[in-house]
């Protein structure tokens, strides 16, 4: 059953469900603490737990910023329209959760669900080539845990100080939720390859080298694509770097019914790496986001298969 008793507030925010398709858009209608109201077709049934992909857009002093992370939620109930289609349904938060870099987690939680506590957990990569993860557990997500048994004591005598040194080495008990039934369902895929949007674990990366340009609030500067995705795009310029979860738009110049034109898409930016020397080029990541057009991203799609086949795919 839904719980009301945290204030909600309305706030629209970009979502899709992970592994979904991309007409499975889905935007928030109001949000609190405990859950949100989205407006659109989750895919699956009430009671159900599904993950996904949520952009929180920010604009301070001037900076407009969108940082994305993975939410699994629980689909607490569903609202129909006049024709039977499903409309909406009501989430209660579980777990949110992202890679690389914990900014897009504390921003998630400070500033749209005003919580001022809370555990942060960083998950260490379970690869060697895997990456760092970030995770945020709600109490009504919260998986009921063993109390440890303490291990033998070692058969030489501790000091007072080695003593407490294993007591703070020891993980601490978990507490149970309220609900034992209320527990994070499906687990958390913690190496760092929870699939996004349009991209699968084995998503097509091709190294090219195709000019664009990237706009930045009012400016436009000049760059190349050097390595294209089905979720985002590599650039290399030799302008300064536009700053980490800040929104870009790159323009790709194409030609289309033997016309040029030119391809615009929204990206938010992930990863940045400056130049290893003055006058080379500094690189950067850049997310497609949610708000792109599906037209839009057909033609990009388009334009990816048509290099792939054009040049040997490489590997992530």
């Amino acid at each position: 059953m839904e719980r009301r008793g945290n204030q909600r507030f309305p706030l629209a925010m970009k979502a899709f469900p992970l592994g979904g398709s991309p007409e499975s858009m889905l935007e928030t209608d109001n949000v609190s603490s405990s859950g949100a109201y989205f407006v659109g077709d989750p895919g699956v049934q009430a009671g159900a737990h599904v993950w996904l992909r949520l952009e929180l857009g920010t604009a301070q002093r001037g900076r407009e910023s969108i940082y994305p992370l993975c939410m699994q939620v629980h689909v607490a109930r569903l609202s129909q329209s006049g024709d039977g289609s499903v409309a909406g349904f009501g989430a209660e938060w579980r777990a949110a959760w992202c890679p690389d870099d914990a900014t897009p987690l504390k921003e998630f939680l400070r500033r749209t669900l005003s919580l001022s506590s809370g555990y942060i957990q960083t998950v260490p990569p379970a690869t060697a080539d895997g990456r760092t993860s970030f995770l945020y557990v709600f109490p009504a997500g919260a998986t009921a845990m063993p109390v440890a048994t303490p291990a033998p004591a070692p058969a030489e005598v501790l000091t007072p100080y080695e003593e407490q040194m294993a007591l703070d080495a020891a993980p601490a008990p978990a507490k149970a939720p309220a609900d034992p039934s209320a527990m994070v369902a499906n687990g958390v895929d913690l190496d760092g390859k929870t699939p996004l949007p349009g991209e699968t674990r084995s998503g097509l990366a091709v190294y090219v080298a195709v000019p664009l340009t990237w706009a930045l609030d009012s400016e436009e500067f000049e760059g190349r694509a050097i390595k294209m995705t089905t979720s985002g795009v590599r650039v290399a310029t030799l302008a300064d770097l536009p700053g980490s979860y800040r929104r870009i738009t790159i323009r790709i110049p194409i030609r289309q019914r033997d016309r040029s034109g030119t391809l615009a898409l929204s990206g938010t930016v992930v990863n940045q790496r400056p130049p290893r020397e003055e006058g080379q080029e500094a690189q950067f990541e850049v997310q497609l986001t949610l708000g792109n057009d599906p037209e839009s991203l057909h033609l990009y799609r388009k334009l990816l298969d048509r290099l792939s086949a054009m040049a040997a795919p490489v590997g992530a």
